[in-house]
């Protein structure tokens, strides 16, 4: 297991041989909100390994931390509930593993070093998400499915629509810290009408990077552009509005008959653009079909920023 225990103070280290009463140990430490679900499938591949004696014992290391006089547990949940759930009382690891606690000096710190730790089940980008701004004070009103798509939709938007390489330090502490109001005004405006199918096409990654970007360059039209994508039932059929919802709507297969020779992603990411632009224009779209010009737009961005209405 390769992390740093660089800024966090050491309280004890050992070395253990893990067994049933290590493992309800283990699962009995306190878990923070942000902690992901163990995985059952997961859980009976570990447990697999152990019968077949493949587990490799060597790379386990047990790490807990302690924060306000509670010790959290920070991972091994996994490999614990193989454990309790699928091996003998008398069970024993066949070598010792390391078992290290810390202690953090906030919840920052706390959520921080949970994210870091690679682990048997490798945490995905989105599990590190959750574990550092889910229940946060400042994001508390925001659910885990709802962090992961606007933070998925926050890192395209730092990234310029393409594939997102910030890293997460740099999402977490934007997304609680200068852009926290931004978050919660695209969360406050979605969840203005409940989650289902006719409004799920907005909570993909690339509308809700150009709502950030509304927010950036157009503040005062965020809600009166965004809102009429959402509730664009009550639009005219030529409102851009009403066209970009239609194009969301479209599944993947439509989408790339008008892309080429774009990426869907980046067509998405540019039609979002063009719609916001044809809308504080004046202008109208008629069809689907005219989004396929957003590939030659050449500074389509710059457009967006500085439109020539309203």
């Amino acid at each position: 297991m390769n992390f740093s225990m660089e800024g966090f103070k050491v309280k004890k280290r050992s070395q253990v041989i893990f067994t049933q009463e290590l493992a309800q140990e283990v699962l009995s430490l306190e878990r923070f909100e942000g902690d992901r679900d163990a995985k059952e499938h997961w859980v009976n591949y570990l447990a697999q390994q152990m019968k077949e004696g493949t587990f490799l014992w060597e790379l386990v290391t047990i790490i807990a931390c302690v924060y306000k006089k509670k010790t959290y547990r920070l991972n091994c949940q996994h490999v614990s509930c193989a454990i309790r759930e699928h091996m003998p009382k008398n069970f024993k690891s066949s070598t010792k593993v390391n078992y290290i606690v810390v202690e953090a000096n906030s919840d920052y710190d706390l959520r921080k070093l949970y994210s870091i730790i690679d682990n048997n089940k490798p945490r995905t980008f989105y599990d590190k998400l959750i574990a550092r701004l889910y229940g946060t004070k400042e994001l508390k009103q925001i659910s885990k499915s709802e962090i992961k798509r606007i933070g998925s939709g926050y890192a395209n938007y730092l990234s310029g629509g393409m594939k997102a390489t910030f890293e997460l330090d740099i999402i977490c502490d934007n997304m609680i810290n200068e852009n926290q109001t931004e978050c919660m005004r695209i969360h406050d405006l979605m969840v203005s009408k409940p989650y289902d199918k006719s409004t799920a096409f907005l909570w993909k990654t690339q509308p809700i990077a150009i709502m950030f970007m509304t927010l950036e360059h157009h503040s005062k039209m965020f809600e009166d552009f965004w809102s009429g994508v959402l509730n664009h039932d009550t639009l005219k059929m030529d409102d851009p509005r009403k066209t970009l919802a239609k194009l969301l709507n479209q599944d993947i297969g439509i989408q790339r008959k008008l892309v080429a020779p774009e990426r869907p992603r980046v067509f998405v990411f540019k039609s979002c653009m063009y719609a916001f632009i044809k809308w504080t224009n004046g202008e109208k779209i008629r069809s689907i079909s005219q989004f396929s010009s957003v590939n030659r737009i050449g500074d389509i961005e710059g457009l967006f920023i500085k439109p020539k209405g309203k």
